[in-house]
């Protein structure tokens, strides 16, 4: 067991040691896959992947995602439990898209 730093201060403040914080993280993020709230793997994308991708989804050309061109990104964003629509338009322009990406929400998606 790891040994945790602690203190004593008029608030009975615990310090934790930096090892120790980064263990809780990855807990954390153990207990939120197995409850279901995070996907297995979440990575970061890069600007150049996530560019490449929205040229490969957008395959009109329009400057936006919708219906069948939209169904995988809207469902992988609904997995993530976040929002990504900041217009409100309930489809997926170039900005919102690439935002998604990298933040790793598309990551399994090829």
């Amino acid at each position: 067991m790891r040994h945790i730093s602690r203190r004593r201060s008029s608030a009975c403040e615990i310090y934790f040691k930096l090892e120790d914080i980064e263990m809780l993280k990855q807990i954390t993020i153990v207990i939120a896959v197995v409850a279901g709230f995070a996907p297995l793997a979440v990575a970061a994308q890069s600007d150049a992947e996530c560019k490449a991708l929205w040229t490969k989804a957008d395959a009109n050309s329009d400057g936006v995602l919708v219906g069948d061109e939209a169904a995988k990104f809207l469902d992988a964003i609904k997995k993530s439990g976040k929002s990504y629509d900041a217009n409100g338009d309930g489809k997926l322009d170039q900005d919102e898209f690439l935002k998604a990406c990298k933040d790793g929400v598309f990551a399994s998606i090829n």
